[in-house]
Formats: structure tokens, sequence, C-alpha cells
């Protein structure tokens, strides 16, 4: 499952909706409303889930916390112009183990990258 899909499902079951339910009023197929809450599927067009906010009538927290799903969930992320080689190694090797990171290593490197620095990484 993905942050998206986990918070999709808690979202429609919290109004009382089942999956077509859902699909219905935002006039998609009820198995990409499971494909999205499974994981199985990218979160649909902006278009689609606004209309999903609309349909579920989300309040101002519901549809911050439900973009910041949306961003978390992509299968895809372009890494900007200006990375580093070191990061670039890091991110290979962060890739290399996504799938099979224990919740301790998962812990220690959020930990790890909410460490600010100052400018030059001091």
């Amino acid at each position: 499952m993905t942050p998206f899909g986990n918070y999709l499902e808690q979202l429609r079951r919290k109004r009382g909706l089942q999956q077509q339910q859902l699909a219905e009023g935002v006039g998609i197929n009820a198995c990409y409303i499971s494909g999205m809450e499974g994981g199985r599927k990218n979160p649909a067009s902006k278009e689609v889930l606004n209309r999903i906010i609309k349909v579920l009538d989300l309040s101002t927290e519901e549809v911050e916390t439900f973009w910041l799903r949306v961003e978390q969930s992509k299968r895809s992320i372009k890494i900007p112009q200006e990375t580093s080689a070191k990061e670039f190694e890091l991110i290979s090797e962060l890739w290399k183990k996504l799938g099979s990171l224990s919740e301790p290593q998962i812990h220690i490197i959020s930990a790890a990258l909410k460490i600010t620095t100052t400018r030059g990484g001091q």
C-alpha cells in the first residue's frame, strides 16, 4: 500500500462509502478506486483527485493531507539538476534497498534527513 492508498481508504470508510459508491460519485470505475487504495495504481489525474475531494467533502486539513499523500506516493521522481555526485550515490544505494528496509532503518534515515545544517554542510 501507499500513503495515498491508505489515506484514501481511511477517508472513504470514515464517510461510510463503499468503493463502488465513491467511484460512481467521481465518475470512474470502482476497480480504479480499488487499485489506488491497494497501491497497484498511481493516484489519478488532478481532475479526478479534485472530484474525489469534492465527493468526500474533505475539510481544509484533510485536503492538505490528501495532497501530501499524493506527493508521497509518486512512483517516479525527477532528480533535481543541482544534485551532487554523492547524492546520486546515496539515491542509488537507497533505491537498491527499497522494499526491504526495516522500520529501524527507515526511522534512522528519516531522522538523519531532519538534521539541519548550515551552508556548506557544517
